[in-house]
């Protein structure tokens, strides 16, 4: 089973508590995923020879960003592309959304999405989307925007696009390769929604409490994943079902 990127799943907590949030996260404080164990994580799947993409996301990943630079530093070191998932609630100025995104991006950061839509935006301004859009404009970060489809949505591709005064692309799939400097882009594209998954690439999706779960492809439906074991008490190469037995 070629492994092609992680998703660390930090911490589902979170600043805010959005309605019909598929992670249920809220200011719960509870378990995460610190950097030793997923920079050791990185270190068995890179192994491996496929592992080209690291994704931070949650929960609100950036409440534990001294975890996050940490492993952003050590994965920068094994050439590997990495994306931070946030609601942006960390910007709340231009000059605290510079600096926040500065950090990172000297850590190693490559790309950032913003998670905004109607139901994330009841309670995260949309300033902050704009903050944390112009800078990482400023400092040449990839930025993709996430929005959950939903019938007669207010905020929408053209909508958020006017509003950042730029045009947002949209786009159907997101590899580990997707981003580069000056696109911006918003996923899923609508015209993308339904269509068959690209069973290409192989995520491996490790919640804050461990459990390691896998799903195929990069396309925006739902689709179901399969548990695979935990990482807190099994190798990566056990949970994959690599290990050879001998003979």
């Amino acid at each position: 089973m070629p492994l092609h990127r992680l998703q660390f799943h930090v911490t589902h907590d979170c600043p805010v508590s959005c309605r019909e949030c598929e992670t249920k996260s809220g200011p719960w404080n509870g378990p995460f995923l610190d950097a030793p164990f997923m920079i050791e994580v990185i270190d068995e799947a890179w192994v491996l020879g496929c592992l080209s993409t690291i994704v931070f996301a949650g929960g609100e990943p950036l409440l534990k960003r001294y975890e996050i630079e940490q492993v952003l530093l050590h994965a920068q070191k094994r050439g590997l592309r990495s994306r931070v998932v946030t609601n942006a609630y960390w910007a709340a100025s231009p000059k605290g959304a510079f600096h926040t995104l500065l950090d990172l991006q000297q850590a190693g950061l490559s790309e950032v999405t913003l998670t905004c839509d109607d139901m994330h935006q009841e309670l995260i301004p949309l300033d902050y989307i704009k903050n944390a859009f112009v800078a990482a404009r400023e400092l040449g970060i990839p930025v993709l925007v996430f929005m959950k489809p939903a019938l007669e949505a207010v905020i929408t591709p053209g909508y958020l696009g006017t509003f950042l005064e730029t045009t947002l692309h949209g786009c159907g799939e997101v590899g580990g390769d997707l981003l580069k400097e000056g696109e911006y882009l918003a996923y899923p594209d609508p015209a993308s929604w339904g269509a068959p998954r690209n069973g290409t690439q192989i995520l491996m999706i490790v919640s804050p409490t461990k459990d390691a779960r896998v799903c195929q492809g990069v396309k925006a439906q739902p689709v179901a994943t399969l548990p695979l074991g935990n990482l807190g008490y099994q190798s990566l190469v056990d949970v994959l079902g690599l290990r050879q037995t001998a003979h």
